[in-house]
């Protein structure tokens, strides 16, 4: 399932993002997890704590896996570290990363 554009209106979502019904909390919460410890050894601790520390998982909906970050901004967390999170995730099953900001998660 592809995740519509985020469309912002004076920095507020216009609309909000319906999650899939029958999302793997469990599963998503291990995988994050698991990534961010990996992760955490190959990039800097600033930038760690920055960026990465304040995303929560949301769960698994087959090989997707839905992140919940805090802030439009942080939809593109794929772009700044989809290496290090694919090398990681790929091999348990996630195939695409879907970053969903906090205000728009329902």
């Amino acid at each position: 399932m592809d995740l519509p554009p985020i469309k912002l209106e004076s920095g507020k979502p216009v609309a909000k993002i319906e999650l899939p019904p029958n999302l793997n909390q469990e599963r998503g919460e291990s995988l994050w997890l698991t990534a961010l410890r990996i992760v955490r050894k190959e990039i800097n601790q600033h930038t760690y704590e920055t960026w990465l520390v304040p995303t929560k998982a949301l769960g698994t909906d087959g090989s997707d896996l839905y992140i919940r970050v805090p802030t439009e901004e942080f939809i593109h967390l794929g772009e700044k570290f989809g290496k290090e999170l694919y090398s990681v995730l790929k091999p348990m099953g996630i195939c695409q990363l879907k970053f969903i900001p906090k205000a728009i998660a329902s």
